[in-house]
């Protein structure tokens, strides 16, 4: 049964651990100057390694991380061994002055504390040791009496200090976090706002894709066969800007803008080509003075939306809505259901329903190298929300990345195989690796 006087002088256990440590280190220090050179005498043994030969070392010379590696479980460790032992005289006169030397066979290294294994010996340590002092000599005592309540005090000064340190930033880290959760919500109603008013601006505009759709195919025709064409374009309202370019130099009225781009004015009154069909660039986001389109036939198939699953969903189906209003040929589908779709969307419960659609393809032959990514002809597009399982997401990918498949999946989540990958946040925003930017998501 514990008094009521004890838990009252207890406090806090942090602060007890360090009272009785300083009170321990007083008594210490009290103890007189003999204790201190027995303990001295006691702990003369230290932990060392005598480098070996290369003969007697399997044919090769021991390093420092090698030894650190033995002894220490770690060959990072080395840097401990080499400032333990740096400059130290050895046998032979010769001394260790840089981590890289080579050692000599017979030199003694001194190890870590902690240093253990078949290959760690003692030796003692040939350095001047504390001399004794006559128990009657009553100045040291008294000194460290005084250095010990200075000890005591100090050490109490600074428990308490962090004591109310830990506690402010408890308290703070608190306060930060309940603000950051009140303020989460109007972020993602402002961003919200922002997405919807930039798909207010845009919305109607089939010029724009008409003038990427232009671009993306002028640029392409102007390079060789052999050189893979820009598969992204910036849209303003007086230039377009195709990326990224090949590094070479661009025909006129192209101009190479030092960003891996090639740009040019933007028309209003451009030429149609048939071939152009073959190219199918959707608005993924951008800002107020700049719009960015990707060529959706450079997609390698499958295109993963990682991040935040709600906000993911929302760009999943303005891109779908782009595809029905841009793309009409088309056949767009959703694998479950997605709010919001228009009518020609076609939904499928299974992928087993979207196999029969897709229709046959040839084998899939699986190798470690995969070319890099190329144009291909679109017949349709499917998207899978976040609602879906895993599995039926994997399926999906699978079926439009065999070979021979014409059809691209729009997939939410991580799937294997996705070699082009966005990642969606809560505040609308998205990264997108291969282009190195950040944008506002489509809406």
């Amino acid at each position: 049964m514990t008094c009521p006087s004890a838990r009252r002088a207890g406090g806090p256990p942090g602060i007890l651990g360090g009272l009785l440590a300083a009170l321990l280190a007083v008594l210490a220090l009290t103890a007189g100057p003999a204790v201190g050179a027995a303990n001295a005498q006691d702990n003369g043994l230290i932990k060392v390694y005598v480098v070996k030969s290369a003969a007697d070392n399997n044919g090769v010379a021991d390093t420092l991380p090698e030894i650190a590696q033995r002894t220490l479980g770690n060959a990072a460790r080395s840097s401990e061994i080499f400032d333990l032992n740096k400059g130290r005289t050895q046998s032979d006169g010769a001394s260790l002055t840089t981590q890289n030397q080579p050692l000599n066979p017979g030199w003694i290294l001194r190890l870590p504390a902690d240093a253990s294994g078949p290959f760690v010996q003692f030796g003692r340590d040939n350095g001047t040791q504390s001399a004794g002092v006559d128990e009657g000599v009553q100045i040291p005592v008294v000194l460290a009496v005084i250095g010990g309540v200075l000890l005591l005090a100090l050490t109490l000064l600074i428990l308490l200090r962090r004591q109310a340190g830990r506690a402010a930033r408890r308290i703070g880290r608190s306060v930060s976090a309940v603000g950051a959760r009140l303020a989460a919500p109007g972020r993602r109603r402002r961003a919200r706002k922002v997405r919807q008013q930039l798909a207010r601006q845009w919305q109607g505009d089939t010029a724009g894709p008409g003038a990427v759709r232009a671009a993306l195919a002028e640029a392409t025709r102007a390079l060789s066969p052999a050189i893979a064409g820009p598969v992204a374009a910036d849209l303003t309202a007086d230039a377009v800007r195709v990326l990224p370019a090949p590094d070479v130099p661009p025909p006129p009225p192209w101009q190479a803008d030092g960003e891996r781009g090639w740009s040019r004015p933007r028309w209003t009154n451009y030429a149609a080509n048939p071939s152009d069909v073959d190219f199918r660039p959707v608005r993924i986001g951008g800002s107020v003075d700049r719009q960015t389109f990707v060529d959706l036939s450079y997609c390698d198939s499958v295109v993963a939306f990682g991040g935040d699953p709600t906000t993911a969903d929302e760009v999943l189906g303005a891109l779908l809505n782009q595809i029905t209003t841009y793309h009409p040929d088309l056949r767009v589908a959703v694998l479950g259901a997605l709010p919001g779709m228009p009518e020609r969307v076609g939904q499928f419960r299974h992928s087993s329903e979207l196999a029969t659609v897709i229709g046959p393809q040839r084998p899939v032959f699986d190798t470690p190298v995969r070319a890099a990514a190329q144009r291909h002809r679109l017949t349709g597009v499917v998207a899978v929300p976040a609602s879906a399982p895993q599995t039926e997401s994997a399926e999906v990918a699978r079926l439009c990345g065999t070979r021979g498949s014409t059809w691209l999946a729009l997939i939410v989540g991580d799937v294997p195989g996705a070699h082009w990958r966005c990642q969606v946040h809560r505040d609308g925003t998205m990264d997108l690796p291969w282009l190195d930017r950040t944008l506002v998501a489509t809406a």
